[in-house]
């Protein structure tokens, strides 16, 4: 901002307390003036307050001496109908109208229905009731009456006898004079007067009585008449017009009148202050504005001649000093000259101070980065570049614990208050050749030795320095010597691990083909008879155990033809099988297993006999298993059907194969290939779950 524009504030921050000084003022009159409106309206509220009860204590007293009437108290009521005509003909300015009730608020006597004419009862039943408990004369609130239905205003006076209540008086006052009595206030042009009751209705009004008559007075005035006994408020109308208004509540009655004046008027002199007040000072505003314009010229030409000099100056040049009829100007532009001399020589002594440092620091072998007392970057050499990964840039003025070492190798983060970056400006402990673990930009990690320092200019501290050399080519040199010590250890238990199986499966195989053998030859010594005679049953029986143990017999060469594969040394043994004889045989071992689930096993072979060149203790091997898992998922039951025949197209082993049919559920199982043709087995279930295959 120009020096101009400090002038001009400084006339107007002079200039523009008194304007509001003089408004503050202009308010405080307004206030007091508006304060005094506002009592003047309380007590003009009060005195009307005053005078609408005298009228109803008119009436009440008028009311106690017709209840003095003989004619009344001798029960002669047809006589005192007469009576109560001649009360209201003498008070008809305010009267309506005169009813009798009896204690429980029955209608006796009502003026506008001839004596004797069925009557009903009082419209207002609360009132009676109150006025029969408290024995005193009482002021209704507006109601509506139990003959015309017309809302009126009724005065009720207790006709006592014995001391207790036996009649009650009613008179039913016109809105009209208690209207005239407003009027006879003589309000200012536009005020409205209101009496409302204690139900907040309006009961009479200056203007427009017709249209709210009998209505509720508008919330701003029933709030307050409700919630004070004497008040002043802003509020509105019922016509929406904005006012400034006071009521006082009567304690007699308690009935409020409230007078009203319009806002617009009430405010009408504040305004004229205010603007009379804020003409004036924008008048003065303006007339020193004039005079700062004229004096900021005089002051701001020497000043931004010396403020180009001193923009000369920090460009490194020799600024050409203007001359100035200012005292404090001219002493200003001879330390100018000074100062451009001693920068010049100052300047010249940092470069080759720089330069010494840049070339030191370019040629380090060690990564050096220099923080401030936040710990934010400051410097860096080309060394912490490469090693890290950030440019220079990416570093400068960004906390260094935040950079590059901002968690544990585990991914822990690392407490700040331990970082060796942060320690020398928190804690100011010093460490050396502290190996640690930093991040490069990428997120891989670098082993470091680390080295920090702190560093002071005039005994003040200015941050501290941070030296880290990367471990990273001597520590994969640890590494790899470890790795093959650890290799070498592995590769002598592997092989130890190998020969220990091996002697086990030696061991096994022989330890369980020596009782093997003893039950497969014992089988077939019974099978053939050579024991003694056995039947069809027995010999069926004694079949299947031979064959039984023929299989575990097999399974146990299995294990050492497990060895043999894992060596590379699995041999096959093709010849000329009949596969029926090998189905057949299959199928009555595995017979047994599903008699136990009843499951129907189906076996087809084509007829001749079909002849295929294969391994036949392999081909066995397979579809053993495949039929024992046949059996074995399908449900209790269940059919498994083994069927065989010639296939044209050859094929290689297949495993097993998707379903041909999901409705018929055939899969392949097996499938073997010779040089003249190929054998399917196909597998149908009746039942199928999820399969398991070996």
């Amino acid at each position: 901002m120009k020096l101009r524009s400090y002038l001009i504030f400084l006339i107007v921050a002079a200039v523009l307390p008194v304007v509001i000084f003089a408004g503050a003022m202009t308010y405080t009159s307004y206030q007091q003036r508006r304060e005094s409106l506002t009592q003047g309206m309380i007590e003009r509220a009060r005195s009307i307050s005053a005078a609408l009860d005298r009228e109803f204590l008119v009436s009440i007293q008028s009311l106690k001496v017709l209840a003095a009437s003989t004619h009344l108290d001798t029960g002669h009521l047809a006589e005192f109908y007469g009576d109560m005509k001649s009360a209201l003909a003498g008070y008809n300015r305010a009267w309506q109208n005169l009813t009798l009730v009896d204690a429980t608020g029955q209608q006796l006597i009502n003026l506008r229905r001839p004596f004797g004419a069925p009557l009903p009862a009082t419209g207002n039943p609360a009132a009676i009731e109150r006025v029969r408990e408290s024995k005193e004369a009482l002021i209704a609130n507006l109601s509506p009456g139990p003959v015309t239905g017309v809302p009126g205003v009724v005065v009720h006076v207790p006709v006592l006898k014995d001391g207790a209540v036996q009649y009650i008086l009613n008179a039913i006052f016109y809105p009209a004079p208690l209207t005239d009595l407003l009027l006879q206030q003589k309000l200012p042009p536009g005020s409205i007067a209101t009496i409302i009751d204690r139900n907040q209705n309006v009961v009479a009004r200056t203007q427009n009585v017709d249209k709210f008559f009998g209505k509720p007075a508008s919330e701003s005035f029933a709030a307050q008449a409700k919630q004070h006994r004497e008040v002043s408020w802003r509020g509105t109308t019922l016509e929406g017009v904005a006012v400034v208004a006071a009521l006082h509540r009567s304690d007699f009655t308690g009935w409020t009148v409230g007078l009203a004046t319009p806002a617009e008027e009430a405010d009408g002199p504040l305004r004229e202050s205010l603007l009379l007040t804020g003409a004036g000072g924008v008048l003065l505003l303006l007339i020193a504005l004039v005079l700062a314009v004229m004096l900021g010229r005089q002051i701001a030409e020497p000043v931004s001649a010396l403020s180009h000099a001193a923009e000369t100056l920090g460009r490194g040049e020799t600024p050409e000093v203007p001359l100035s009829q200012i005292a404090e100007m001219s002493r200003l532009a001879q330390g100018l000259e000074n100062a451009a001399t001693l920068r010049i020589q100052a300047e010249e002594q940092l470069r080759y101070q720089l330069q010494l440092s840049r070339s030191i620091t370019d040629k380090a072998a060690d990564a050096i980065f220099i923080t401030d007392p936040k710990g934010r970057v400051t410097f860096v050499n080309p060394e912490a570049v490469q090693v890290f990964g950030y440019s220079a840039d990416e570093l400068i003025d960004r906390p260094l614990h935040d950079m590059i070492h901002h968690h544990h190798p585990d991914g822990r983060p690392f407490p700040r208050q331990e970082c060796v970056l942060e320690q020398i400006d928190s804690a100011e402990q010093s460490v050396r050749n502290k190996e640690d673990v930093f991040f490069r930009k990428d997120g891989s990690a670098v082993t470091v030795a680390c080295a920090n320092a702190p560093m002071e200019v005039n005994g003040r501290r200015v941050g501290a320095v941070l030296m880290a050399r990367d471990l990273t080519e001597q520590k994969a040199q640890e590494e790899l010597s470890r790795r093959s010590r650890e290799l070498e250890e592995q590769n002598h238990s592997i092989q130890q691990a190998n020969r220990l199986k091996s002697e086990f499966l030696a061991n096994m195989s022989h330890e369980l083909r020596t009782p093997l053998n003893g039950i497969l030859g014992f089988a077939e010594v019974l099978v053939d008879g050579k024991a003694g005679a056995v039947n069809d049953a027995q010999r069926e029986y004694l079949t299947d155990i031979w064959n039984s143990g023929k299989h575990l017999l097999q399974l146990i060469n299995d294990v050492l033809d497990l060895a043999k594969v894992e060596a590379g040394k699995m041999e096959l043994n093709p010849e000329a099988v009949s596969v029926n004889a090998v189905v057949a045989e299959t199928g009555a071992m595995i017979k047994a297993l599903a008699l136990k689930k009843n499951i129907s096993l189906i076996i087809e072979a084509p007829v001749p006999e079909l002849v295929a060149t294969l391994d036949p203790l392999r081909f066995k091997q397979i579809l053993y298993n495949l039929l024992s898992n046949a059996v074995k998922f399908t449900d209790d039951n269940g059919a498994v059907t083994l069927r065989v025949w010639l296939d044209d197209e050859a094929r290689s082993i297949c495993r097993y194969a998707t379903p041909a049919s999901a409705s018929k559920r055939r899969i392949c199982l097996v499938c073997f290939a010779s040089l003249s043709s190929s054998i399917r087995v196909w597998l149908d279930a009746n039942k199928a779950p999820a399969w398991g295959w070996r």
